[in-house]
């Protein structure tokens, strides 16, 4: 839709749902995860709807799908092994791998404007924190004052 609200038009119709859409940035495709498929997997789709496939399919859920300012790959969050932790993959769904590796929840990835750093949320610390990671993993840094609960970071643009 527009900005001022004009202009809806729906491009997902399944009866599942479909949540935490994310623009390329390029603009020509959206990023989303579904629950079609029994939990939640990631699709992309043109940003008229058409296109529509599934880049994940695995018992555990995935959720929380970026697109990095250079659109190379997708940072994400799954629960695959039992635990949340962040992930990479190409746009294609290929070459997927782990970024993070912890027995507490690591989630909403988000990518800085280089594509050189991820924040995300972490309880690793007994709350929930926001943390920033180089784009391989490393040099994971608590950014946020314990004892309280902070989630779903974002960069400035």
């Amino acid at each position: 839709m527009d900005a001022d609200g004009s202009g809806q038009q729906r491009l997902t119709t399944d009866n599942a749902a479909d949540t935490h859409p994310a623009w390329s940035p390029d603009g020509a495709k959206i990023i989303f995860v579904s629950h079609r498929d029994g939990n939640g997997e990631i699709y992309p789709m043109n940003s008229d709807g058409t296109g529509l496939t599934n880049l994940t399919n695995d018992a555990g859920g995935d959720s929380s799908p970026a697109w990095p300012p250079d659109g190379e790959v997708i940072a994400f969050a799954s629960d695959r092994g039992g635990v949340w932790n962040i992930y990479l993959m190409n746009t294609n769904g290929s070459g997927m791998y782990q970024i993070t590796n912890n027995n507490d929840l690591d989630g909403f990835p988000t990518w800085n404007a280089g594509s050189s750093q991820i924040a995300f949320q972490s309880d690793r610390d007994g709350n929930n924190d926001v943390y920033r990671m180089a784009a391989d993993g490393s040099s994971q840094t608590n950014l946020t004052i314990h004892g309280s609960s902070d989630s779903a970071p974002d960069w400035e643009r």
